[in-house]
């Protein structure tokens, strides 16, 4: 039985573990993909003002009305939203998003939800008089540092940076 075949759940005995294992990380990438589309809807929700529009009361009352999410998972959504997705320039210019190095690795599958509020965590927290180049070495690093440990390690290596 192939990691990429479709199985349902009580089919799932047939697999041998380094199956199921490729299995999980295979279906883990596919639902992270998936999320990278809905903080870009998020992105574009919050550019378009769609929530008010909508007769919301902004971007995180519409992300809690109509997913029903709580107010703090709403806000993680929206923030990774605002760091990690393009943005539009007043002239309609598409802008790079604010954090890139972690953007990319998210788009590419590889990032944990935890990882990414982490390292806006870490990013965002950082004193208003460090440089941007600072900055960015900060998230590149980060984000290399997230190839081998999960939220918690990363939150370490973020006290140190």
């Amino acid at each position: 039985m192939a990691a990429g075949d479709d199985l349902t759940a009580p089919e799932l005995w047939r697999c041998d573990p380094d199956e199921l294992g490729e299995l999980l990380q295979e279906k883990e990438k596919a639902v992270r993909l998936l999320q990278v589309e809905v903080l870009d809807i998020v992105a574009a929700i919050h550019r378009g003002n769609v929530g008010k529009t909508l007769g919301h009361r902004n971007t995180l009352g519409m992300l809690q009305d109509l997913l029903r999410l709580s107010p703090t998972e709403a806000s993680r959504r929206y923030k990774r939203a605002l760091n990690l997705c393009p943005s539009q320039a007043l002239t309609g210019e598409t802008l790079a998003p604010t954090l890139s190095f972690a953007s990319e690795a998210m788009r590419r599958g590889e990032l944990a939800d935890s990882q990414i509020d982490t390292i806006v965590g870490v990013v965002t927290r950082l004193p208003a008089r460090v440089n941007i180049k600072d900055r960015e070495e900060a998230e590149a690093s980060l984000v290399e540092h997230a190839k081998r440990y999960a939220a918690p390690g990363l939150a370490k290596v973020g006290r140190r940076i």
